[in-house]
């Protein structure tokens, strides 16, 4: 006997698994109408970027059975919970959280909520309790930002640019900001020499940001194209071959206009000899 909920008119087995509640593959394909191996064809195919002990477990069919929830309702058929076989994937919040996204279409939506606040937020009149059990449930906010990390690798960012992302949207879920948290709101390359903005350039020199920026153009270290935003001229410089050498882009925890994280440009301190000479060795 198994306690039973209702996700889309599908009756689904409560499993919990080392101390969390978990869906199988097979689960998310009934409760979304899905094809067979729907989602273990997408889980496969975006496996690289789950962790296994976070995003997901893999156990035995029988093991499985251990961990369904006991109640006063029959099991499902199955096909929901495979009675043989020699391996079973659960997912945790987290990894269907990320799984989910790659369905794409309103129904995904609508289970999507009914998962999250029925199934896996939901508390059980009877919680397993295996104390020697290792677990890997993490705090709130910190669960938030491994699953929308997820995400934005999924769907195409690397690197600072997935970090950052991932942090603002466990600030508005959450209202923590992790970045801020960590004291870690600025980003930057893994480089030991250390780097300068125009400004902090300029201020070497005794010349302004904007003088900095039109010598590098005419230097051939950078280029510059404008557009128009709301009213206002806006720059943005890209550095060329020539400068790729000395340039460094760094993540800053603030976003454009259309919500992308800023990639602010700054120069390494060995170009300044080459500028002091442009200048006929004006640096101070």
């Amino acid at each position: 006997m198994s306690q039973i909920i209702t996700i889309n008119n599908v009756e689904l087995p409560v499993v919990e698994y080392r101390g969390q509640r978990v869906v199988t593959l097979a689960m998310i394909d009934q409760a979304h109408e899905r094809p067979k191996d729907t989602a273990r064809r997408n889980f496969n195919e975006n496996r690289r970027h789950f962790t296994e002990g976070e995003d997901f477990f893999q156990t035995t069919p029988s093991e499985l059975r251990e961990h369904i929830v006991r109640g006063t309702s029959e099991i499902p058929a199955n096909k929901l919970v495979p009675l043989q076989g020699r391996g079973v994937t659960l997912l945790t919040e987290s990894g269907y959280l990320m799984l989910v996204k790659s369905l794409q279409d309103d129904l995904a939506w609508q289970v999507q909520r009914q998962l999250v606040n029925n199934y896996f937020r939901r508390d059980t009149a009877a919680p397993i309790k295996r104390p020697s059990a290792p677990t890997s449930v993490l705090p709130g906010p910190a669960r938030e930002f491994r699953a929308a990390h997820g995400i934005a690798k999924l769907i195409g960012l690397k690197g600072n640019q997935a970090t950052l992302a991932a942090n603002k949207a466990t600030l508005r879920i959450t209202g923590l900001n992790m970045l801020q948290a960590l004291d870690a709101e600025k980003l930057i390359a893994d480089d030991t020499e250390p780097h300068m903005t125009v400004t902090e350039i300029g201020s070497r020199f005794g010349r302004r940001a904007a003088f900095i920026n039109d010598l590098l153009i005419a230097e051939g270290y950078q280029t510059r194209t404008s557009s128009k935003i709301r009213g206002k001229v806006r720059h943005r410089y890209t550095p060329t071959d020539k400068g790729k050498r000395y340039a460094v882009l760094v993540d800053m925890d603030k976003a454009h206009v259309a919500g992308k994280p800023i990639q602010n440009l700054e120069w390494k301190a060995s170009i300044m000899p080459h500028l002091a000479l442009a200048l006929g060795g004006e640096a101070s």
